[in-house]
């Protein structure tokens, strides 16, 4: 389980790759990466820049109530919504 700081981390990674628009500087999967992937994700797809994104099980992240995946691959594709 990821702790506060840890989730601040990603959370800020997320956000400013959302912000930046860059490709990721981290090394491929790695829990900093695939915040990045999901702030690059959530850039090209309109979406509102992330307020919370935290790791779930396996690779299943949950983002301000969005549920995404990495399961297929190494982009990111939304699953669910949590209320």
């Amino acid at each position: 389980m990821a702790t506060r700081t840890e989730i601040s981390s990603l959370t800020l990674q997320c956000a400013t790759a959302y912000a930046s628009g860059r490709e990721s500087p981290f090394i491929t999967s790695s829990p900093c990466d695939m915040a990045w992937r999901i702030g690059l994700f959530l850039r090209s797809t309109g979406r509102s820049a992330p307020q919370q994104c935290k790791p779930s099980r396996g690779y299943t992240w949950i983002v301000d109530g969005t549920v995404f995946s990495f399961a297929n691959g190494s982009n990111p594709v939304i699953t669910g919504v949590r209320a």
